[in-house]
């Protein structure tokens, strides 16, 4: 392994092995296919002018190549040629609501998730597709992106911090359950039922080295490495709520989720019925949290120092990484510092 790179040097077997295992993480024996949205005659067709398609291609940066072997300068250099050609098929996309099966292809690139990895869940496949595929999906991403917000309250004697982990978060949605919650979004059922078609019948395969896998069918997650991966996560995420007392508890960002729970001065610990909501949503919606790998972080006010209980068994901990930052019991910040 390079030490400055998380790219691993792997033998001509183990990508093939490599190959099996994310496609049986992406593989739902139960699959049922989704079903597609109602579109009224009084939906606006949703479309793109050639000059947000030419502005598109003159911003593609050097990026990495797709199954399809066409690198990003193709379209940069020549976006002159060829933005009249690229926005008619774009918008012939939107409208009929399908995408080019050759833009449901992926190589995946195996990154390691430790300095020495010993077996396949050491490693987070990344899916590469065509570069003119992720330039469609960002023009999309981009009509469409919408701003959340979230409460706070702060009269409390401790905060408990719950990091919650979900086990192969991106790969675990079943498609069934995502197109249900598209649905309950306010998106033009023509991008609705582009996204669900986004999501059907694709194929991955495993690169490495100059070897590459055989093909495996995919029909399960949100493709990990695509533009519309995070959002489609994002959506699916959407109705997960946990509260106390009516008011927002937990806060998501992509596949973290972190639950904050205030110890009143004069009330009960409400934190194992908080995490349980958590819990009882993860069972719901066929996804895999452990909270083995979950942590807690317990920052007190000064002369707080009663003992809070382990819930669910998850592990306490004296700091906690929150999205590039490390946290302390003791809200000093020397370890992010150091």
């Amino acid at each position: 392994q390079n030490a400055s790179s998380s790219r691993v040097t792997l033998d001509n077997a183990s990508p093939a092995g490599l190959n099996r295992y994310f496609g049986q993480l992406c593989h739902d024996d139960s699959y049922v296919e989704p079903t597609l949205s109602i579109i009224g005659d009084e939906v606006d067709i949703p479309s793109f002018t050639e000059q947000q398609v030419w502005n598109a291609l003159k911003r593609i940066k050097k990026t990495a190549t797709g199954p399809d072997y066409i690198p990003y300068w193709v379209w940069n250099d020549h976006a002159e040629i060829l933005t009249e050609v690229i926005t008619n098929v774009w918008n012939l996309s939107l409208s009929s609501h399908t995408w080019p099966d050759s833009w449901k292809r992926a190589n995946i690139n195996p990154l390691a998730k430790v300095d020495l990895p010993k077996e396949d869940g050491d490693f987070r496949g990344i899916n590469i597709t065509p570069v003119i595929a992720r330039t469609f999906e960002k023009l999309v991403y981009n009509s469409q992106n919408k701003v959340l917000n979230f409460l706070d309250r702060a009269d409390y004697k401790a905060v408990r911090l719950f990091s919650m982990d979900f086990s192969k978060a991106f790969d675990s949605v079943k498609h069934s359950l995502l197109s249900e919650k598209l649905k309950n979004v306010p998106l033009n059922p023509y991008i609705i039922n582009w996204y669900l078609n986004f999501l059907k019948n694709r194929k991955q395969r495993v690169v490495c080295n100059d070897f590459c896998a055989e093909w495996m069918d995919v029909n399960k997650g949100t493709t990990q490495g695509s533009v519309s991966g995070p959002y489609l996560f994002n959506i699916f995420l959407n109705d997960l709520e946990v509260d106390i007392d009516g008011e927002n508890a937990l806060f998501k960002y992509a596949d973290d989720s972190n639950i904050i729970v205030p110890v009143w001065s004069d009330g009960p610990d409400t934190s194992t019925d908080t995490v349980g909501q958590f819990l009882s949503w993860s069972d719901d919606n066929f996804m895999t949290c452990n909270p083995g790998k979950c942590k807690e972080l317990i920052i007190r006010k000064k002369g707080y120092n009663d003992q809070l209980d382990n819930v669910y068994n998850i592990p306490q901990c004296k700091e906690l990484p929150i999205l590039g930052t490390t946290f302390q019991d003791n809200l000093k910040f020397t370890s992010h510092v150091r």
